[in-house]
């Protein structure tokens, strides 16, 4: 029984991604696993009460202040490297975290903050809502 719902939670995460030529393995999915077990509503809560003063600031500065914490995430932590994704100078991008910081009202230098940070996008990710955010969609 628990091999046939780890087989269905990854067809539905195949499923979700769109893509019909991924194979997975339930194992291969890591944390992922514990986002599928869990309820949308629950994980959308904890995004939530991460990213909601920063999902809810003015649209136009909203989509720069996001992908540059997809970047910084992306990269690890990574200045260079987040501000080269971005075509941008790594102080523009320094500028934009401190904003985020100031928006959010939390460092996200620290490392729990910051794995918490990664957790969400990754759910905001399986739940197919990262796109949307990323090209300003409303």
């Amino acid at each position: 029984m628990q091999s046939y719902q780890d087989a269905k939670q990854c067809v539905a995460l195949i499923k979700s991604k769109k893509d019909r030529n991924m194979v997975k393995d339930y194992v291969e999915l890591g944390a992922i696993q514990f986002i599928l077990d869990q309820p949308k509503d629950g994980l959308l809560q904890f995004v939530n009460s991460l990213l909601l003063p920063l999902l809810e600031y003015p649209s136009q500065k909203r989509t720069e202040l996001i992908r540059a914490l997809d970047a910084f995430i992306i990269s690890g932590r990574r200045y260079k490297e987040a501000a080269a994704l971005l075509n941008i100078h790594p102080n523009t991008l320094a500028y934009r975290i401190k904003r985020i910081e100031e928006i959010l009202g939390y460092s996200i230098d620290q490392y729990s903050v910051f794995f918490d940070l990664q957790f969400a996008w990754q759910v905001l990710d399986m739940l197919d809502l990262k796109s949307s955010l990323l090209e300003g969609a409303e």
